[in-house]
């Protein structure tokens, strides 16, 4: 009896553990909110903004941010465009949580932590004039998951000044599901934390940092 005993009081207390490790680690969100910006200036970074339901009794988001990523301008003088391609590193992603980025590089790079890579469709002429002139727009193209491509859409895109400094900003969305993942619940029946579908994509780039990007701002 004593054997039992102590066997649910160590289950109580590893769950009242991972339950006040998910309060301290997240913070209350609701649904279909846009996350808030999470970069600094200067900062050339990407994110992701996830929501999960806690303890069947709230809504909280889970951010990382991944500075590590890089950006580049391929075939800027080509007729229709060139494109924009971004390679992310999958374990560079920071959360606040070591065990969770451990999981996130698994989820989108496998064991051999494949890098993401993000690659745009033809950044037409008219597009780059009108988002040096300040107005916002919208971009398309492929996200590569260890070795799945799925269409994503930036339907947020805009490039800012900062002084000099030419600041590109973008904002999307997609779901898990549409990318090929399935993100495990937490504790029997997700009653710990039990993931949402919908996922949103954030990137801020320093335009001089991107290479190729001077013959595209040249045409």
């Amino acid at each position: 009896m004593k054997n039992i005993a102590l066997s649910m009081s160590m289950s109580l207390f590893l769950f009242l553990s991972q339950m006040l490790t998910g309060l301290i680690l997240f913070i209350p969100a609701a649904r279909g909110a846009e996350a808030p910006w999470p970069f600094q200036t200067g900062e050339h970074c990407v994110a992701y903004s996830a929501v999960k339901e806690m303890f069947v009794m709230f809504d909280v988001t889970v951010l990382g941010r991944n500075c590590m990523a890089e950006g580049r301008i391929e075939n800027a003088s080509a007729p229709e465009g060139g494109r924009f391609v971004a390679d992310i590193p999958v374990e560079g992603f920071d959360s606040g949580s070591g065990k969770r980025d451990g999981h996130v590089a698994d989820l989108l790079g496998g064991p051999s932590r494949e890098p993401m890579r993000f690659e745009s469709e033809p950044l037409k002429p008219e597009l780059i004039k009108s988002l040096l002139a300040g107005q916002s727009g919208e971009i398309s193209g492929m996200l590569s998951i260890k070795g799945k491509r799925s269409p994503v859409r930036f339907h947020e895109l805009r490039v800012e000044r900062d002084g000099q400094a030419l600041i590109l900003k973008a904002r999307g969305k997609t779901t898990f599901n549409a990318l090929g993942l399935k993100v495990p619940s937490v504790g029997p029946g997700g009653i710990i934390a039990e993931p949402g579908d919908e996922l949103e994509l954030l990137v801020q780039f320093q335009m001089e940092r991107l290479t190729g990007y001077g013959g595209l701002a040249g045409r």
